[in-house]
């Protein structure tokens, strides 16, 4: 009979002890890799909010160098005579061409760039519910408008200043090429996803800004249905341009070189300045398409002065409504400001709203709207 015999050997746990260790270490190295992870992530935090918070003051401080660029006196025009008119010759206009500032503000990592845009330049989109003086009647062969009847059919419609505005703005979107469209059901463009003409545009944000819950004329919207959606009251900013119905992101680009929205709380002046107003804004405002180029040539030398004003008004308004000079002014009240810094690891926004008073070297500036991005 053969036996086998197993031998066991006691008191050898090598095996185990191998085990344990590869569990050690694999326990280790994810401890390891989990602490240089949150090391990384932290640094990178705390980094970023380091950069956020210099970026904020650096914003403040480009604020205050176009506040100080808004105030400089005038270089003189091109005869040597001293300046006091706002115009696109001025410094504030070419800073955005200058490229980055940062030789002005020194002893910051990051592009700094500065671009101030005149307001005042543009049609106040709060000016179509306004009351006011008697407005030239708009000559534009692009004017859709009926004319009056009656036995005065050949003499030029006086407008009320508000429903000149409204006209203007008319013009404005029509030249924009702005139609009536509808968009899918499954994305939000605007409310309702349907986009306005251009006459009936202009009745929505007449609905939007007047202060009663009737309808505008000429495809206004408002009603007892849809309240809720009109604010009836002055847009304050472009931004909120988006919340009337029919205006969509690519209509508010379109429209934002033209358009402006300042609230008379914010210091809005329904005047433009004549030395800086947008061609296709002139002509949307009825001035002659010759007399409209000829202008905005004659202003890339000098500005335009009073006595330029008072012979256009003669060569525009007609005598049943000479009214064109309350229309224009030489100078701006408003001045958006757009500072832009960007860091290694973030771009920062800064827009404001500056409100001007006086001429420089006394203008004095306050900021009246502020937002950061």
């Amino acid at each position: 009979m053969i036996r086998i015999y197993i031998k066991v050997a006691r008191g050898n746990n090598s095996g185990i002890a191998l085990l344990m260790a590869v569990f050690v270490i694999s326990l280790a190295s994810i401890v390891v890799m989990g602490l240089s992870y949150q090391s990384r992530f932290d640094f990178r935090a705390s980094r970023a909010f380091a950069e956020g918070i210099q970026a904020d003051y650096v914003l403040k401080s480009g604020l205050n160098v176009a506040k100080t660029l808004i105030q400089l006196p005038k270089e003189p025009d091109q005869d040597n005579r001293p300046v006091t008119q706002d115009s696109l010759r001025d410094m504030w206009a070419r800073v955005d061409s200058l490229g980055p500032l940062n030789q002005i503000l020194s002893g910051v990592a990051g592009e700094i760039r500065i671009q101030i845009i005149d307001e005042d330049s543009k049609l106040n989109v709060n000016n179509i519910v306004t009351s006011g003086h008697a407005a030239p009647a708009n000559n534009n062969t692009n004017n859709n408008s009926n004319s009056s009847t009656g036995a005065n059919n050949n003499q030029p419609q006086q407008l009320t200043e508000a429903e000149f505005w409204q006209e203007t703005l008319r013009q404005i979107f029509f030249g924009l090429g702005f139609e009536a469209e509808s968009f899918d059901e499954n994305e939000f463009r605007t409310f309702g996803n349907k986009a306005y003409n251009a006459q009936q545009q202009v009745a929505v944000l007449h609905d939007w800004i007047d202060q009663d819950t009737k309808p505008a004329d000429d495809g206004g919207m408002e009603s007892g249905k849809t309240k809720g959606i009109f604010y009836n009251r002055q847009l304050r900013s472009m931004s909120e341009i988006l919340l009337v119905p029919g205006i969509t992101l690519e209509r508010l680009n379109q429209i934002s070189p033209f358009v402006t929205a300042v609230s008379s709380k914010q210091g809005a002046d329904k005047k433009l300045n004549i030395n800086t107003v947008p061609f296709e804004v002139l002509r949307a405002m009825g001035v002659p398409e010759t007399q409209a180029a000829e202008l905005v040539q004659e202003r890339l030398g000098k500005p335009i002065t009073q006595e330029i004003l008072n012979t256009l008004a003669q060569l525009v308004d007609t005598p049943n409504n000479p009214s064109l000079r309350r229309l224009f002014k030489l100078n701006s009240s408003n001045f958006s400001v757009i500072v832009r810094v960007k860091g290694a690891n973030s771009v920062r926004w800064l827009k404001a709203l500056v409100n001007a008073n006086g001429l420089p070297p006394q203008r004095k500036t306050k900021v009246t709207r502020i937002e950061f991005f």
